[in-house]
């Protein structure tokens, strides 16, 4: 169980990493998060956040870095929150007109939402018709830009990926990631959750969104661990809810 001071500096250290991809030092703790305490007493908590698998040190001489345990640690305290971002308008704008112009195609709509989405989350995305062996593929230059993919293999992993995800998605992919699900807007999966080893540096988000006719799709988010998840998520909920709702409308 982590203290009042130990969370307020693990969530400084994983906003901070978001935002710059470089390892947070103590001394940037001190000069910056606001805590009333001294230096000594953030580098002690600090130690006890890597003892207990939330921080890592790529360097000896380096400041530390979210693990896996930490981004889960702050997802499930988003959702305990029931912490949102909000969607800027230009976003929302965005949003609506893809679902305007797509009208009642299923393809199109599925088209457009993977390809805004690539685009607004800066993530690889593949979105999936149940009905039909569609998927539809977008925003893997954009991940590519991030610094985390600067070392070939991970990035020749991730795109092996995104190539065989049709032949994986048949060949259980599709339980491992959707599979159980119940009344949840989305499922994510960081790091060693992952169930494709090839990709456990990586977080993936699923979401299923409703399609007219009756028809479902499902949608695959793949990003680096070090993504703003309360911004993609309050974005991905929006689009999703956004089509789910003109589905509903033309099939009421």
């Amino acid at each position: 169980m982590l203290t009042e001071r130990q969370e307020r500096l693990l969530e400084f250290v994983i906003r901070t990493y978001v935002r710059t991809a470089e390892p947070v030092g103590s001394a940037v703790v001190c000069a910056h998060a606001g805590m009333d305490v001294s230096p000594a007493t953030i580098r002690n908590d600090m130690q006890v956040l890597e003892e207990l698998g939330f921080l890592t040190q790529p360097h000896t001489s380096a400041g530390r870095v979210p693990t896996d345990r930490a981004y889960r640690w702050l997802v499930d305290e988003l959702v305990k929150r029931d912490e949102h971002a909000a969607v800027p308008v230009r976003d929302r704008r965005r949003i609506d007109a893809l679902v305007g112009e797509a009208g009642l195609d299923s393809r199109l709509l599925s088209r457009h939402l993977a390809a805004t989405l690539a685009d607004l989350l800066d993530s690889a995305v593949i979105a999936h018709i149940r009905d039909y062996d569609d998927f539809y593929k977008f925003g893997l230059s954009e991940l590519m830009a991030f610094p985390e993919f600067q070392r070939l293999e991970r990035t020749m992993q991730v795109m092996h990926f995104v190539d065989r995800f049709d032949d994986l998605f048949g060949g259980g992919l599709d339980d491992a990631l959707f599979g159980k699900w119940q009344s949840e807007p989305y499922r994510i999966f960081i790091g060693r959750e992952n169930p494709v080893r090839t990709i456990q540096d990586e977080a993936v988000i699923v979401a299923r969104y409703r399609l007219p006719g009756n028809m479902s799709g499902l949608l695959t988010i793949i990003g680096p661990m070090r993504m703003d998840y309360r911004r993609n998520l309050a974005l991905l909920a929006y689009a999703t809810d956004a089509v789910s709702r003109a589905a509903e409308e033309s099939d009421s």
